[in-house]
């Protein structure tokens, strides 16, 4: 092979490797505004076209502005919308606090959101602790990988002053992807145990690294589909009804994307809660009425 070509692919690959290092941050980056601090509580201002973030490092600033990318192309190429100007706030396994300190401020937050059911067939805190008792993950995990909208209050715990920039249409708090997985990993040996037994978790135990990075991305689809709740909200014209189908109808899109297994899992799981409400109806109409 001539020199001059060994000399070119040399030269080319030395530019992927820049291109691919450089991709790790986000794509482009804006003057930061005067109305918010270069940093709060640890956390380095990045300033994107699609959301002011407040992220530790470089590559979570980027995989956070990556998925909002995504997410604001897709309300593009569905609807002809986008997303609008966010401030998303990341926790990342180096922090040295939670960006929500309590159970009971996460059960806040999220109420925030609009639910599909009325507000009193939401669990209460107490029945969401005993919830996740029995899945396997403590009270500081489910706050250490919470996704929820941010109300003024939020922010001003996460060092963020009352007056943001006019721009920001939507704001959240999200855990990166490696937090997910590191919580994940701590928990679904236990959620699993206690679920199917310690026989089958000992059997089950080869096969669960695999099946954590799996299971990880369903912290991704929460945060996806909670900033898709958010926009939809701002959507006129749209009423309860077809918020809610167009939500399902992306968390399916989504999760398939994510994850055929996860797709799966929820299929499935949508299915058992179907079939639960469908046989509890049915007994429900067969009890003999009482005397």
């Amino acid at each position: 092979m001539p020199f001059s070509v060994i000399r070119r692919v040399t030269r080319h690959g030395c530019v992927l490797l820049l291109l691919i290092a450089g991709a790790c941050g986000p794509a482009r980056l804006l003057p930061a505004p005067p109305e918010l601090p270069e940093s709060a509580n640890g956390r380095r201002l990045w300033h994107t076209p699609h959301a002011y973030i407040y992220a530790r490092e470089t590559e979570i600033a980027g995989e956070t502005d990556r998925w909002i990318d995504g997410l604001n192309g897709h309300l593009h190429r569905t609807y002809d919308g986008a997303l609008g100007k966010g401030l998303v706030i990341v926790a990342d396994v180096d922090d040295e606090q939670p960006i929500v300190a309590t159970l009971d401020e996460l059960d806040r937050l999220q109420r925030l959101l609009p639910a599909s059911a009325a507000p009193a067939s939401r669990p209460s805190p107490d029945e969401r602790r005993r919830e996740l008792v029995a899945s396997g993950m403590s009270e500081e995990m489910a706050c250490w990988s919470a996704v929820a909208p941010l109300d003024v209050a939020a922010c001003t715990t996460a060092g963020l002053p009352v007056q943001l920039p006019r721009d920001v249409q939507w704001r959240m708090c999200c855990p990166s992807n490696r937090l997910a997985l590191k919580i994940t990993r701590e928990f679904a040996p236990r959620a699993v145990e206690r679920k199917k037994g310690k026989a089958f978790a000992i059997i089950a135990a080869p096969a669960m690294p695999v099946a954590t990075l799996e299971a990880a991305k369903v912290f991704e689809l929460t945060r996806d589909v909670t900033a898709f709740v958010l926009w939809s909200e701002r959507v006129s014209g749209w009423d309860a009804v077809r918020r809610e189908r167009e939500a399902q109808r992306y968390m399916r899109e989504r999760a398939f994307t994510l994850s055929p297994l996860l797709s799966l899992a929820l299929t499935l799981a949508e299915k058992q809660k179907s079939d639960g409400s469908r046989a509890s109806g049915d007994e429900t109409r067969g009890a003999a009425p009482a005397d």
